[in-house]
């Protein structure tokens, strides 16, 4: 088992092609490239009502079919001062310990993103709940640290 983790922070892609992040509600067993705009198809992108709070700079909100099940997406915006990265698992990396046991995985950026849709089943994602309370944890982190 692997006892720690290198991670390669040199992006291979450019900020034109940043990756669209997509988080769902349901684990999809595959972890290659997908043509995601010819299979999940969103409607109804609008701006939302005064609901939102300021750290939680989910702004537009979305819907989407996906196997048949209806979803609510809202987009979460990374907090200024911090980036989002997209990386992928680059393989074991073994280290000198006389041993041919892997000692620690590699992870290499693969793309930045300042945004990515936060979706769940037939209700819009909640402001504290899940991956949309990470704004509210920064600010506490934040504030902890002063």
């Amino acid at each position: 088992m692997p006892d720690a983790s290198h991670v390669n922070l040199q992006s291979s892609r450019t900020p034109a092609q940043a990756p669209r992040i997509h988080q769902l509600p349901c684990e999809i067993d595959c972890d290659g490239p997908a043509n995601v705009s010819t299979y999940f198809v969103m409607n109804n992108q609008q701006e939302a009502g005064s609901e939102n709070t300021e750290l939680s700079s989910s702004s537009k909100n979305a819907t989407a079919s996906f196997r048949g099940r209806y979803l609510v997406g809202s987009t979460m915006v990374i907090p200024e001062g911090y980036t989002g990265v997209l990386f992928k698992e680059g393989g074991a990396v073994v280290e000198t310990d006389n041993t041919d046991t892997p000692r620690s995985n590699r992870w290499d950026a693969q793309g930045k993103f300042r945004e990515f849709m936060v979706w769940e089943h037939d209700a819009k994602p909640r402001v504290g709940e899940g991956v949309m309370n990470v704004p509210n944890w920064i600010q506490f982190a934040s504030e902890l640290h002063k």
